[in-house]
């Protein structure tokens, strides 16, 4: 079995059939390269009006409310998405801070909840102001609940 691993690393690694697939990888990511940049640069200008009113839309959309019994999260500007997570369900609140999110002196909580389906956060609040307290009055919130 050692052996005719070897044979094929052998036969295939001076092989002129892939310096030319090389080189046509390295032409096609050249190619997309020149691609998204004769692309990107007018939309990222169109970016710039389009997408702080789009932004804007999206940050006066967001609302969080902790109720008695639940988390109340709607968002979305196109698309509007409203959960009602029990506070019971919750298992998991953890506080994330990538780099550029750190930059901004920003956190985003990622709600974990029993019963859920898939991997991942149900829900990522991104720029709730004073998040550490807001974390801790649900977590309180959800200790309280009988």
């Amino acid at each position: 079995m050692t052996m005719a691993r070897n044979r094929v690393n052998r036969r295939w690694s001076g092989s002129r059939k892939h310096q030319c697939l090389c080189d046509i990888r390295v032409a096609l990511s050249g190619a997309a390269g020149l691609t998204f940049t004769i692309f990107g640069i007018p939309l990222l200008l169109l970016w710039f009006p389009f997408g702080s009113v789009f932004t804007r839309r999206y940050l006066a959309s967001m609302e969080c409310v902790l109720t008695d019994k639940a988390l109340k999260v709607k968002k979305g500007v196109f698309v509007r998405v409203e959960k009602t997570i029990p506070l019971e369900k919750i298992t998991e609140l953890a506080m994330v801070q990538g780099p550029v999110v750190r930059h901004f002196d920003l956190h985003t909580l990622t709600v974990e909840t029993a019963g859920q389906s898939g991997t991942g956060a149900l829900v990522a609040l991104t720029g709730i102001v004073d998040a550490e307290a807001f974390r801790e009055a649900v977590l309180n919130q959800r200790d309280a609940v009988p």
